[in-house]
């Protein structure tokens, strides 16, 4: 018994350090509350990757990551790059690229 409680807690905490800060979970409520943003994650926490789902029309999101940037950046700690990466699902399941970024200072 001992043994499977150990294992659970080896499974369980690398997926709670991945939970996502206050200032990013603040970040991704944010972000999330978008009319166009279809949905949005913290794909890599540890390294401030953030990713964004929107429906693809053709056109270049790099100035909507750029925005997403600034609402993003009012939340968190100063000094924190991030990056936001625009996709659109649909694409991205068929082999499609980005739709966007932005490095955020």
């Amino acid at each position: 018994m001992k043994l499977l409680i150990a294992a659970i807690l080896s499974f369980a905490t690398p997926f709670a350090a991945h939970a996502g800060t206050d200032w990013q979970k603040k970040a991704l409520s944010a972000v999330k509350a978008e009319k166009t943003v279809l949905d949005a994650k913290w794909r890599m926490p540890s390294q401030n990757v953030l990713w964004v789902a929107m429906a693809g029309d053709g056109s270049s999101r790099d100035g909507f990551a750029e925005y997403l940037c600034e609402v993003i950046t009012d939340t968190a700690p100063a000094g924190a790059l991030k990056t936001v990466w625009i996709y659109d699902p649909a694409s991205y399941k068929a082999g499609g690229t980005a739709m966007g970024t932005a490095a955020c200072k």
